[in-house]
């Protein structure tokens, strides 16, 4: 657990040394979209079991219909792209961008498309599987997109 008051380096060192499997997916709709309270919006909100100051929560839709070739061969070529924000209490911390893909089974990071195939940082990684909270989802993905991480 983190000290009382955690500088932003402590909260982001916490992030990348604890384990993806102590996050928790939470469903929360109590906002509502356009002022209608018969339209919730899905909010959804992961929570660290060992501290629950941390969270990350989805942020808005960056690109609608994302397209790049690393998506061409999933059985869903509909993907996504939204910004997920980690908060320490209402502190945001640092934002990354994932892309929902085959049919938001899963969430990729973007990866480095330089080399031979499209590769992620460990940390990248890491948004990925807590957000997707199913790992078999998750490897599942990588192997459709011929994502490797990096060692």
């Amino acid at each position: 657990m983190l000290d009382q008051t955690p500088s932003r380096d402590e909260v982001l060192e916490y992030f990348h040394t604890r384990p993806w499997s102590e996050w928790r997916k939470h469903d929360a709709n109590s906002s509502y979209a356009g002022g209608d309270p018969n339209d919730p919006v899905h909010h959804p909100v992961w929570v660290n079991n060992s501290d629950v100051r941390i969270r990350i929560e989805q942020g808005r839709t960056a690109v609608k219909d994302f397209q790049e070739d690393w998506l061409d061969a999933f059985p869903n070529p509909d993907a996504t792209s939204y910004s997920f924000w980690l908060y320490l209490n209402d502190s945001p911390i640092t934002q990354r961008v994932l892309v929902g893909v085959d049919g938001h089974r899963a969430y990729l990071p973007i990866p480095d498309i330089s080399g031979d195939d499209p590769v992620i940082t460990p940390e990248k990684a890491k948004w990925g599987r807590i957000v997707t909270s199913d790992r078999e989802h998750f490897e599942r993905a990588l192997d459709y997109a011929d994502m490797v991480i990096e060692e």
